[in-house]
Order: structure tokens, then C-alpha cells, then sequence
């Protein structure tokens, strides 16, 4: 019984179909060129060991590890973002690395 609400809370099912880089406040002023990159890194397997909870509906947190781009050999950045459903927008974020902070401060502004 236990197994089953796990399962339910980390399914992929709990993010919402469409989203997209329209969760993002101001998504209209990143560079379509950061956006490309950024599915570049992720199919080409940088981002990894994600783990979804749904366990504060309707929010959903996303946990992953992120490689650094140049430095594989190295410890990889944690990665935290919280979707508002709801809202349909990223209510927090966070990563480890230096532009994750600063990111992290931005989405504080909403």
C-alpha cells in the first residue's frame, strides 16, 4: 500500500502536460538561445536523477543532480524547482551553482 502512494507521488504523470519554459516569469525575455541550450544539456544526459513529489497539492517539486558542463569529474550541482500548477509558473527554484542562486533570487521577485 505504501509502494502505491510513493509511486503516485513521483510520477511523471504530476507535472503538468504543458509544461515549458512559459512557466518561467518574464519568459519572453530569455534568449532562445539559452533555451536551446538548456534541452541541449539535458538530451545529452547532464541532468539526472530526477525525483518528482506531489506531496503538497497542487505543488510539485522536482529534485535532480546536474553535471557541470566542463567538469564531469566533479561533484554535480543539486537542482530544486517547485511548480504552482495551479498558477502554471515556477514559484521556486534553486541549484547549487552560482548562476542558480542568482536565479533563485530573481524567482523570489514574483
Amino acid at each position: 500500500m505504501a509502494a502505491a502512494a510513493e509511486a503516485d507521488i513521483r510520477s511523471l504523470g504530476n507535472i503538468p502536460a504543458d509544461f515549458s519554459v512559459e512557466y518561467l516569469p518574464n519568459f519572453k525575455s530569455i534568449a532562445e538561445r539559452i533555451t536551446r541550450k538548456a534541452l541541449n544539456l539535458y538530451t545529452q544526459g547532464y541532468i539526472h536523477k530526477i525525483e518528482i513529489f506531489n506531496e503538497k497539492f497542487p505543488m510539485i517539486n522536482l529534485r535532480a543532480k546536474c553535471w557541470r558542463s566542463m567538469r564531469k569529474s566533479e561533484k554535480p550541482h543539486d537542482v530544486r524547482i517547485e511548480i504552482d500548477g495551479p498558477r502554471r509558473l515556477i514559484s521556486d527554484a534553486y541549484c547549487t551553482c552560482k548562476v542558480g542562486y542568482g536565479f533563485y533570487l530573481y524567482i523570489g521577485q514574483i
